[in-house]
């Protein structure tokens, strides 16, 4: 007799079942339909792409260059007033004004801040509930936390299609985590200490802080790669090409270092995937591989157990 299972498909699986759906048809409509009209305002408009602020690129929107694209004028149509204040009339930004406008991403702004802006980001309840006075003291340092929201969410509740309220309904701050970060382009986020406007939303101003030494080795370094692989694959760095390169260390990694003939101990640094380093003594070697397949259970500072025998 074959025995049954029974397996529960709960409110948190119900909404990354539409949360994932959501995401995969947004991604296809912002590349087909929301990036050409958005490119075209801008042509109307006059204004070049290098005229555009480098806003954060948030969500889903840096896995293709297009999505990347659309954020990054969307962003400056909603925050940059040196661009949105040129911005002409026309039928584009009709369609991507309903499109942003809409109920499905929260409520209109109830402090009518930045109502000059061509494209005007939705207030959902968990934008509500982080500024409600009497919810949180935004006067105060760090007035926010998981708890505090979640304890607070109920007030703001009032039954709108929204994803974000969805997520609150499962009780679970993943969710609406999850809600939050999918609608990144068109949810405001909350602002505290009294301040009613969008100035906290910034591009940042990068500063090249590489020193000359470094810069001209790892110029060096580039050019005698380069000449050993084919095509020339690597790029040199700069200022105008930071922000196309990937600048976080792909971790865990292990280096073998040293070995101890007399404890017959090989001595490894390990950087773990906290991005915390640890210097490590072991009767085995210790490899990335054998430590990603063997050895993920470790504290925070990066010490393993249980190391397995190099072979």
């Amino acid at each position: 007799m074959i025995e049954s299972r029974t397996i529960k498909i709960t409110n948190e699986d119900y909404f990354f079942m539409i949360d994932n759906q959501i995401r995969t048809a947004m991604m296809k409509a912002e590349t087909e339909k929301c990036l050409p009209a958005a490119k075209t305002i801008l042509e109307k408009s006059e204004i070049v792409i290098s005229e555009l602020k480098d806003y954060p690129i948030e969500s889903y929107y840096y896995e293709t260059p297009e999505l990347k694209l659309y954020m990054t004028i969307l962003r400056n149509l909603q925050h940059n007033e040196d661009i949105y204040k040129r911005v002409v009339k026309c039928e584009e930004l009709t369609f991507l004004q309903g499109w942003c406008n809409n109920d499905i991403f929260g409520i209109e702004d109830p402090h009518k801040r930045n109502q000059d802006s061509p494209l005007i980001r939705r207030y959902d309840i968990l934008t509500l509930t982080m500024e409600c006075p009497t919810s949180f003291d935004t006067h105060s340092g760090r007035p926010w936390s998981i708890n505090g929201i979640m304890e607070s969410l109920s007030k703001q509740y009032a039954e709108r299609t929204n994803l974000v309220e969805l997520a609150y309904l499962t009780g679970n701050p993943k969710c609406l985590c999850c809600g939050a970060e999918t609608n990144s382009a068109y949810r405001m986020f909350a602002c505290g200490s009294g301040s009613y406007s969008c100035a906290a939303f910034y591009a940042p101003v990068y500063i090249w802080d590489v020193s000359p030494q470094v810069e001209i080795l790892g110029q060096k370094v580039i050019v005698a790669y380069n000449g050993m692989l084919d095509n020339s694959p690597i790029i040199f760095p700069s200022l105008e090409n930071h922000l196309n390169l990937n600048k976080l260390a792909k971790v865990p990694r292990v280096a073998i270092l040293g070995y101890l003939t007399e404890t017959r101990e090989y001595y490894h640094w390990i950087l773990n995937k906290f991005s915390q380093l640890s210097d490590v003594y072991s009767k085995n070697i210790i490899t990335t591989e054998s430590y990603v397949k063997n050895h993920t259970h470790t504290d925070f500072k990066g010490n393993i157990f249980n190391a397995k025998p190099a072979v």
